[in-house]
């Protein structure tokens, strides 16, 4: 099925690993901290975005007076120490096990490249990419094809 490419490029969240559900409790433990919620049905369109502009569209949502690039440094915190323990890798993983060697490859992810790098490292699969694209690396996020 890949024979024709002459490389292959994985998204990260949601198709290589199942990272999902643990930004949605990260989300919403750092936003209880103010009395908001996250509305998993709003935020649906902003699948893929950087952290700051989900904060930017929650705040907005909120009508809240909070910053929201500190809004998202708070939420990776706490996502990056919920992430350790919780993501796994998807059915997908084993397409990149096959392909490892035979073409290049490579993440693209609307995640931080910390979370990234830290991730990928964790589960023992950072050595099957040349390159990771993270949110931070990019001028143009999601729905732009940079990441």
């Amino acid at each position: 099925m890949y024979e024709g490419y002459a490389g292959l490029i994985f998204d990260m969240d949601g198709t290589i690993l199942d990272t999902e559900p643990t930004h949605r409790q990260a989300w919403n433990e750092v936003l209880g901290r103010y009395g908001m919620r996250f509305d998993e049905q709003a935020m649906v369109a902003l699948n893929g975005s950087p952290t700051w502009r989900i904060a930017q569209a929650i705040t907005e949502l909120n009508q809240a007076d909070l910053d929201p690039h500190r809004l998202a440094q708070e939420k990776t915190q706490a996502v990056k120490a919920m992430l350790l323990d919780s993501v796994r890798p998807l059915p997908l993983i084993e397409v990149v096990k096959a392909w490892h060697g035979r073409r290049p490859m490579s993440v693209g992810t609307g995640s931080e490249s910390a979370v990234a790098e830290a991730l990928l490292a964790h589960l023992g699969l950072r050595h099957y990419f040349s390159a990771v694209v993270a949110a931070d690396h990019v001028v143009n996020h999601k729905p732009a094809p940079d990441t």
